[in-house]
């Protein structure tokens, strides 16, 4: 069920419902696409947005991660994995295309894919700074 636009707060482009939580503007029936939506922030949004009623676009970058995949299978027809490496401009490009073949426009752009260093020696389950 849509949520009543009295009880949101704007926040930026986010929305801040009378519970808390977070929800974007249009959320019925919208088409996101995100980068880095393998596992931690990234996964959480795409599984937020889903819940709102949107499609989303993930943006895989590690295929070999179990967790995107398991909410695909959860949401088939909303959530659609797309081969994406945001430093490669051709990867952009086949997934831009693999896109536009599935719809005919998008709603939001969500771009927070991560960096790492070499100085980084955590390995990602274990907590960093």
């Amino acid at each position: 069920m849509p949520v009543a636009t009295k009880a949101l707060r704007p926040i930026g482009g986010v929305f801040v419902r009378a519970d808390g939580k977070l929800t974007l503007s249009k959320p019925y029936g919208c088409r996101c696409i995100r980068s880095a939506a393998d596992r931690g922030l990234g996964l959480a949004l795409a599984a937020g947005l889903i819940a709102q009623g949107w499609t989303v676009f993930a943006g895989q970058y590690m295929p070999e991660w179990p967790e995107l995949n398991a909410l695909a299978a959860q949401h088939p027809g909303k959530l659609h994995r797309v081969p994406l490496d945001v430093a490669s401009i051709e990867s952009a490009r086949q997934a831009a295309a693999q896109v536009s073949d599935i719809t005919g426009h998008l709603d939001v752009l969500i771009n927070n894919a991560g960096i790492t260093a070499p100085s980084m020696h955590a390995p990602i389950h274990e907590p960093q700074n």
